[in-house]
């Protein structure tokens, strides 16, 4: 039997990161008490923070950045769509607890000053805020030649709701519906495996033709900016009441945990995955479930809702323009197990 890479062999292992976190978040739970009347103790770990503001109305709060896709750019050399990616991560997880993004504050290390590599930067931003309807109200860019050897993008961001508009998942009951919303491609997770697959495990140029595709280079089709889903998910909870909302980023489907304890999802309708994760797959020698584990294979964001919404979510989101369909049910299942069977029963 051939061996098999993993995301942990690229160099992040996604379990071992949460065992990490959790000793971090051993420390920084103890601070919800400094201020424990305006916290949602009940909501944690989801896409966002959440600070209640008074007057029935609520903050919500992520950071994130671009990551290692930043690491692309300086070999393509091109950086004015990595402002997008940049509002794809922090936008799209404002609005997965059913908040409206507002403003943001970004961050650019840099190994020394460069005004037209700041002018590429800052046109990605305007045009990630423009789509995700966000103002950028201040920021740092910091030159740290000693930390970085590319540049590096990341942001915070604020969102606004009202109490009675947050969806948490609570509401997700047996039997609900997944409706995928389309990725763009990779968006911006998994890069650490996708720059192994392409350029330390192979001898791949980013100039190269994609083995899947060569009607486009191996560098275009990791560049491609993530979708931000800001205004399609807002249409859609001015028209119906969603149980859960989920962005699909880095560890993929297993993301939906996030959502409801004692929740398990079965995925049965595929997205059909752009190509540049079946060159992933097959140069990197990867199991399908450990895709499913670390990439979105062409669904960025789930909405999930009663059986009865189901039809209304597709409407509405290719009214937008994106591509959406029913993929699956959510299950109650203490185990919170994620079945992919379209892929012969996959257990993520």
């Amino acid at each position: 039997m051939k061996e098999e890479r993993t995301y942990a062999q690229a160099g992040v292992d996604i379990e071992a990161s949460k065992k990490a976190i959790s000793s971090l978040g051993e420390w920084l739970d103890k601070t919800l008490s400094f201020r424990a009347e305006n916290t949602y103790p009940d909501v944690k770990g989801h896409y966002s923070g959440l600070y209640r503001l008074g007057d029935g109305r609520a903050l919500s709060m992520s950071t994130d950045s671009v990551g290692t896709k930043m690491i692309v750019a300086s070999m393509v050399g091109k950086f004015d769509t990595v402002g997008i990616d940049l509002l794809g991560m922090l936008a799209n997880d404002i609005i997965s607890v059913g908040s409206t993004p507002v403003a943001m504050v970004d961050y650019i290390a840099l190994q020394k000053a460069d005004a037209e590599l700041l002018a590429e930067i800052g046109k990605g931003l305007y045009e990630g805020c423009r789509q995700a309807r966000v103002v950028v109200v201040g920021g740092e860019t910091a030159t740290v030649p000693d930390i970085v050897k590319v540049p590096d993008l990341a942001g915070a961001i604020v969102g606004i709701s009202g109490e009675d508009e947050l969806v948490t998942g609570s509401d997700i009951a047996d039997g609900d519906i997944i409706v995928g919303l389309g990725s763009t491609g990779m968006h911006s997770n998994g890069y650490t495996l996708a720059r192994k697959a392409f350029f330390t495990w192979n001898d791949y140029s980013v100039h190269d033709p994609l083995p899947t595709d060569p009607s486009v280079t191996i560098g275009d089709a990791l560049m491609v900016p993530t979708k931000i889903y800001v205004e399609v998910v807002l249409d859609l909870m001015k028209h119906l009441d969603p149980h859960g909302l989920a962005h699909i980023t880095g560890g993929a489907l297993t993301k939906l945990r996030r959502l409801k304890t004692g929740m398990g999802y079965a995925i049965d309708s595929l997205f059909p995955a752009q190509p540049v994760f079946e060159a992933v797959r097959k140069l990197a020698k990867v199991s399908w479930p450990e895709m499913y584990r670390t990439f979105n294979m062409g669904m960025g964001f789930a909405v999930i809702v009663d059986p009865a919404d189901k039809d209304k979510v597709i409407d509405i989101s290719e009214k937008h323009g994106l591509e959406a369909k029913a993929v699956g049910t959510a299950i109650r299942d203490p185990r919170e197990r994620i079945t992919v069977r379209a892929q012969q029963k996959l257990l993520l």
